[in-house]
């Protein structure tokens, strides 16, 4: 453990796994306050290291780079068109079964509606007034005419 009188002795030491990302991230906030406590030589020699580290493992990432294998691109693609085609083809049969059922949901109703408009027929309206007194007199003083009209089997 470092004293907090002297924040960066080992400074220098920390910079090569800093810049390799070899420490946790507590690890790395306790280098960055103790690289933000150091003087100014110190805190520039610890930038340093750090950038040229970083620059030599980039370089040596290249050294290892291979290129891709002959065709992999148009292989990439084609699954990938295959994939939306797939997609497509599924999402347009899905539509296609919603309209189908909503069809026949649509023709019942209209069988339902149609049935039932044949069984319950209006009665006729009368024409005059002179035949609602005329329907009133063959029904008696006693029999009162009905207010509301009702259907007629």
């Amino acid at each position: 453990m470092i004293p907090p009188e002297q924040p960066d002795a080992d400074l220098l030491e920390l910079a090569y796994p800093y810049a390799m990302h070899a420490v946790t991230e507590i690890e790395r906030e306790l280098i960055e306050r103790r690289r933000a406590a150091a003087d100014r030589t110190r805190a520039a020699e610890f930038d340093a290291m750090v950038g040229a580290t970083r620059e030599t493992l980039a370089a040596l990432s290249i050294l290892d780079a291979l290129p891709p294998p002959a065709g992999l691109e148009d292989r990439l693609m084609r699954a990938l068109d295959e994939a939306v085609s797939r997609r497509r083809a599924r999402r347009l049969s899905r539509k296609n079964w919603l309209a189908a059922a909503m069809a026949v949901l649509i023709a019942i109703a209209a069988g339902v509606v149609a049935s039932h408009r044949g069984r319950y027929r209006r009665a006729p309206l009368p024409a005059t007034d002179a035949l609602a007194a005329t329907v009133q007199q063959a029904r008696g003083p006693e029999q009162p005419m009905p207010i509301a009209r009702t259907n007629l089997p």
